[in-house]
């Protein structure tokens, strides 16, 4: 079979595009690499001269913003090269020791965490049955608020009740991981009358 030039400019990049995403995994960068590699096949393959120039001054601007814009996402401004954080990892789930603390601070919040004798960002207990669970990830944690607006407060304050609410997030949070948290929960003698599940775009890309 006889490879062009073109087959064979198109298999050189696809394996330079796995090499990269290989060594640059943990950056973040796997969005960025992704959309390089679609213009760098459709210069390669694309016959008409405009469409090339038109996919070459894109790459240019794309790559400009990337790396030069003064205008990044909250992704970017808090370590990833490109928009997406996220990557498959099975340690993205942080935990706490009990009766622990820790200072929280990037480019928009600086708040002190305090957690609990389970390891989660609640009062420490004061009983072993509570009206709700709710479990998630650093939404319901509460990363970036202080403790009077995480959503367990928020809750209790709604229903006026206290201490009827357990917060078992943790930052990075899938919903297998929250199902291992309640059986360990639950194996512990700690119940609850309803258990109330966050699940929202990143907890889906985790998985």
């Amino acid at each position: 079979m006889k490879i062009t030039a073109k087959k064979g400019a198109t298999i050189v990049s696809v394996f330079i595009l796995v090499f990269l995403i290989i060594k640059f995994y943990d950056s973040g960068a796997n969005s960025f690499l992704f959309s390089i590699f679609l213009y760098i096949l459709g210069i390669i393959n694309i016959k008409k001269d405009y469409v090339k120039v038109t996919l070459i001054c894109l790459l240019i601007v794309e790559s400009m913003l990337s790396f030069f814009s003064p205008y990044k996402s909250y992704s970017e401004r808090n370590g990833s090269i490109y928009s997406q954080a996220y990557q498959y990892k099975q340690d993205i789930v942080k935990v706490y020791e009990s009766n622990s603390y820790e200072i929280k601070s990037n480019s928009e919040f600086t708040y002190t965490h305090k957690y609990n004798e389970l390891g989660f960002r609640d009062e420490n207990l004061k009983q072993n049955h509570f009206k709700y669970f709710i479990i998630g990830d650093s939404f319901i944690e509460g990363l970036g608020v202080d403790s009077l607006n995480k959503l367990d407060y928020l809750i209790e304050k709604q229903i006026s009740c206290n201490n009827c609410v357990l917060n078992l997030g943790r930052s990075g949070n899938d919903m297998l991981n929250s199902f291992s948290i309640l059986k360990q929960i639950y194996g512990e003698g700690i119940t609850a009358d309803t258990v109330l599940l966050n699940l929202n775009s990143t907890t889906l890309w985790i998985l």
